[in-house]
């Protein structure tokens, strides 16, 4: 299967290392942001994940160049449609950008052979949003744009739907979420605010701790409609490069029993790794499940569960959008 990648930023670089890695055919990057150079540099080149295993060049065709042989068109542009997709399956948005459905659609019409667009977080212009472990089942081959929602509704969602047949009471959310791109390492503000609650948002980023308002609420009321009112999320954003954590407190409407709870975790094993060890953060790094569980921190009441989940939110939550790029492959070959 060969995939596009349109945005080259953290999401999109770690995609194109995975999707290498795993087989996938990839004739096309795009970044209108980055030169080449640029691209060749941070690609073979993370601060966080180290060097990619594999040999990066560029040549002046607007090529990268892995292991000397497999030759990846590089452009930059701003208009989609001048994409070449000629022989892409897949494409994956990763640019962050809010686009229309119009536009969408137009790059269906001017490249007949592209199947699904993958876009890399919730968006309201996607014809389903599915998360790995939540509605995997419910994708029709008719639904040609896919959102793959969020790392943080990706880590939290499958736990509250092996949950959802109990009767929730309700549900608190508080996640640690490293700091991003779009913040600023010194305090400063490119815009001017109509609200001046968010200014918090143009703080110092690596050294602060800075409340921030997280999609994952509204994400998991629509999802799961039965927790209207019922569920409150929180999010802070924390000075570290990478790897979140989600306080999870779910409350129910009647008891639990050890062997409920104990069949809950066994399920979630197809999705999650259970740890029992004394971790960090920094632990957790590249691992590729939705989430961790840690038990240190998991605390079963009469009526609630209490967890504590990691998730790296860039190279867990990447393998998981690879994995609906699997499954949508598969949808399209019945």
């Amino acid at each position: 299967m060969n995939i596009a990648i349109n945005g080259f930023g953290r999401i999109g670089r770690q995609i194109f290392r995975q999707a290498y890695e795993r087989g996938f055919g990839i004739p096309l990057v795009n970044d209108p942001c980055l030169s080449l150079d640029q691209a060749r540099i941070l690609l073979a080149y993370d601060s966080i994940y180290g060097k990619f295993c594999h040999k990066v060049n560029s040549e002046h065709s607007n090529k990268l160049i892995i292991d000397n042989q497999n030759k990846i068109q590089y452009c930059s542009t701003k208009k989609n449609l001048e994409l070449n997709l000629s022989n892409v399956d897949i494409l994956i948005d990763s640019s962050g950008k809010e686009r229309s459905k119009l536009e969408y659609k137009e790059l269906f019409k001017k490249n007949t052979n592209l199947k699904k667009i993958i876009i890399t977080t919730f968006s309201k212009v996607a014809d389903q949003t599915i998360i790995d472990g939540v509605n995997q089942d419910v994708l029709k081959s008719d639904q040609k744009i896919i959102s793959t929602c969020t790392c943080d509704s990706v880590a939290i969602l499958p736990i509250i739907n092996k949950c959802i047949g109990k009767k929730i009471d309700s549900v608190s959310i508080i996640t640690l979420h490293p700091f991003l791109s779009n913040q600023k390492l010194l305090d400063g503000c490119d815009i001017k605010l109509d609200d001046i609650s968010i200014i918090s948002n143009w703080r110092a980023a690596p050294d602060a701790l800075i409340p921030k308002k997280t999609s994952v609420e509204n994400i998991a009321i629509d999802i799961f409609p039965v927790l209207k009112e019922k569920l409150n999320a929180y999010q802070i954003r924390v000075p570290t490069t990478c790897v979140s954590c989600a306080f999870l407190d779910i409350n129910f409407e009647e008891r639990i029993s050890r062997e409920w709870v104990n069949n809950l975790l066994e399920s979630l094993k197809s999705y999650y790794l259970i740890n029992s060890d004394y971790l960090t953060s920094r632990d957790f790094m590249n691992d590729k499940h939705s989430g961790v569980i840690d038990l240190r921190r998991f605390i079963v009441t009469e009526k609630g569960i209490k967890f504590l989940v990691w998730y790296d939110n860039e190279s867990g939550y990447c393998s998981k959008v690879l994995d609906i790029v699997m499954l949508t492959d598969k949808n399209e070959a019945l």
